[in-house]
């Protein structure tokens, strides 16, 4: 089968066929997240080595301690990183849940296989869920460290060559990043959002963000309060919950 390769052929296979069905739970995934993103000012991102997101993170997003991001939870609006309510886990660590992720679209279609039985391997063989939450070694060959044997779909870089990073959307605006309905899926572009997200195309977008100015977004008037990456590191808000966690 011939996969579609440019935006044109995209398009017209979505129109044809519909989203596949791994492809519709990834990008629904993604959509959830920027929707919490929205919703509670929390930015979850998986973020490689030249600080690009690749993925969203969102609370059906998986950790590496198996356990979804809704079931961690921040200590405090201090916390840097959401622990755990369910093992040892100390903070959320992005971990692909599904073969499509990694760009092994075909596993899927395969007679017998079983998408709930998929891990995301390292080099040793074993699962991520085989390996200690808080150490990374192996429980079962004793392996000193997860490594990747697989890459990242967006960026084609190993796993251990990003980080889980969570920002305000104070900090994420200072640094230039998208914010509000920008960090929708496809919010810069409108047709290809409302074919894969019919009855979205009157969402309001955030095409830009002006320092120190004031933008209009899902009809509400907001400040969006812009500084320098270095005051706010020296700087402690309750408002604000940042920071990163390197894999």
């Amino acid at each position: 089968m011939i996969q579609p390769r440019t935006r044109n052929q995209v398009q017209s296979a979505i129109k044809q066929f519909g989203v596949a069905p791994g492809g519709r739970k990834m990008i629904d995934m993604e959509n959830e997240a920027a929707e919490y993103a929205i919703e509670t000012g929390i930015y979850g991102s998986f973020r490689n080595d030249k600080k690009e997101d690749c993925t969203r993170i969102g609370p059906s997003s998986r950790c590496f301690c198996y356990h979804n991001f809704s079931q961690h939870n921040f200590a405090s609006k201090k916390s840097v990183f959401p622990h755990c309510t369910l093992c040892r886990c100390k903070a959320f660590s992005f971990i692909p849940q599904r073969p499509e992720e990694v760009g092994e679209w075909w596993l899927p279609r395969r007679k017998g296989f079983d998408v709930r039985t998929w891990r995301a391997k390292c080099r040793c063989g074993h699962g991520h869920d085989d390996h200690d939450p808080v150490a990374r070694h192996c429980s079962v060959c004793g392996c000193g460290q997860f490594n990747s044997v697989f890459a990242c779909l967006s960026c084609d870089m190993n796993w251990e060559h990003h980080e889980t990073v969570f920002e305000s959307e104070m900090e994420r605006a200072a640094a230039s990043k998208p914010i509000g309905n920008a960090y929708r899926p496809f919010s810069d572009d409108p047709s290809m959002r409302s074919l894969v997200f019919p009855g979205t195309s009157k969402e309001v977008r955030i095409d830009e963000i002006k320092v120190g100015g004031r933008e209009e977004r899902d009809g509400r008037g907001e400040e969006l309060v812009t500084a320098r990456a270095e005051s706010n590191k020296n700087e402690e808000s309750d408002d604000v919950i940042g920071g990163s966690w390197r894999f």
